[in-house]
C-alpha cells in the first residue's frame, strides 16, 4: 500500500478544514474560527505566558520578597524602635495597598490576554470539593475558637501563646484600631497570596516546569516572602504554602485556599492579639465570656 502524496494530504486537510469550518470556501483560513479553536482547546492563543507574565511573576516571585526582606522589614523594625506608635499601621497599609495592586495588575493581565478563568483556578469547586473544602474551613475555625478560650482563660496558656508568637510578635496587634486592620491585612493575604503565589506563578511557569514543578518554585518563593519569621519561620511558611498547593490541586480551585489562609491569618490574629493584650484587659474578656 503506497503512501499518499503531499498533494492529496493537503486535499483532505483542506476538506477536514472545510468541514469544520476554519477555512473560507476561497481556501482561506478564517482567522477568527482559528482564534476561537485555540481558545477552547488551550493552545497557544491564550495559554502561553507572555512576556508581561514573565515580568509580573519576575516581579511578586522575585523582588517582592527582597524588597520585603532588605528594604521594607528593616525600615519597619527601625520605626518599632525609635517608639513610632503608628509603625504597625503603616506596615499594614502598606502591604494592604501592594498586595491588592498585585492582584489587580494580575487581574488586568489576564484580562487583556483573554483567558479564562478557570485556566487560573478561579471557580468555584463542586460536589465534594466544595463540602470538603467548607468543612475544612468550619473545623479551621473552631480549632482557633477553642485556642482563643484558652488564652482568654488561663495565664498559662497565654504565656505558652507568646513563646510560639515570639518570631512574629513585632507584626501582630495591640490596639483594638491595629486590631481591625491586621483582620483586613489577613483577609487581603489569604486573597493575594493564594492568587499570586498558587495561581498566577504555577500557571506561568508551568509550561517549563510542569504543574508540580512551577508548584515547588512558588512555595519556595512564597516561603522566602515571610523570612522576617526566622530561621524557624521560613520552613514553617514553606509547610503552610505546601498544604495550600495540595489544597488547590485537591479542589482543583484556589478559592478553598483563599479561604482557608485567611481563616489561618485572622485565627492567628485574633490569639495573638489576646495573648499579647494587658493581663487585665484579657481579664475582662474572660469575665465577658
Amino acid at each position: 500500500m503506497g503512501l499518499p502524496s503531499s498533494r492529496d494530504g493537503a486535499s483532505h486537510a483542506d476538506a477536514a478544514a472545510k468541514a469544520a469550518g476554519s477555512v473560507d470556501g476561497r481556501g482561506t483560513p478564517d482567522v477568527r474560527v482559528l482564534a476561537a479553536e485555540r481558545r477552547s482547546l488551550g493552545g497557544p492563543g491564550r495559554m502561553t505566558p507572555s512576556s508581561s507574565d514573565l515580568i509580573y511573576v519576575a516581579v511578586v516571585a522575585i523582588a517582592w520578597p527582597l524588597y520585603d526582606q532588605f528594604v521594607e522589614w528593616p525600615w519597619f523594625m527601625r520605626s518599632l524602635r525609635k517608639g513610632r506608635r503608628d509603625a504597625r499601621l503603616h506596615e499594614y497599609w502598606l502591604t494592604i495597598l501592594k498586595e491588592w495592586a498585585f492582584v489587580v495588575l494580575g487581574v488586568v493581565l489576564w484580562v487583556q490576554a483573554g483567558r479564562r478563568w478557570s485556566d487560573l483556578q478561579l471557580s468555584t469547586p463542586t460536589g465534594w470539593r466544595l463540602w470538603g473544602s467548607v468543612a475544612a474551613a468550619a473545623l479551621l475555625a473552631a480549632s482557633y475558637v477553642s485556642a482563643v478560650k484558652k488564652v482568654v482563660r488561663s495565664p498559662r496558656a497565654r504565656s505558652r501563646m507568646r513563646l510560639t508568637l515570639a518570631s512574629v510578635e513585632s507584626i501582630l496587634p495591640r490596639s483594638k484600631v491595629e486590631f481591625a486592620w491586621f483582620v483586613a491585612l489577613a483577609i487581603t493575604a489569604g486573597i493575594g497570596e493564594e492568587f499570586v503565589f498558587r495561581g498566577y506563578i504555577v500557571w506561568t511557569l508551568a509550561p517549563w516546569l510542569g504543574w508540580w514543578g512551577a508548584a515547588g518554585a512558588a512555595t519556595a518563593s512564597f516561603a522566602l516572602l515571610h523570612a522576617y519569621q526566622g530561621k524557624k519561620g521560613i520552613p514553617r511558611t514553606g509547610i503552610f504554602g505546601a498544604v495550600m498547593t495540595l489544597t488547590v490541586a485537591g479542589t482543583h480551585s484556589l478559592l478553598p485556599a483563599m479561604a482557608l489562609h485567611a481563616v489561618v491569618d485572622v485565627g492567628s490574629g485574633i490569639v495573638g492579639w489576646l495573648a499579647l493584650k494587658d493581663p487585665s484587659e484579657v481579664a475582662g474578656a474572660s469575665v465577658a465570656a
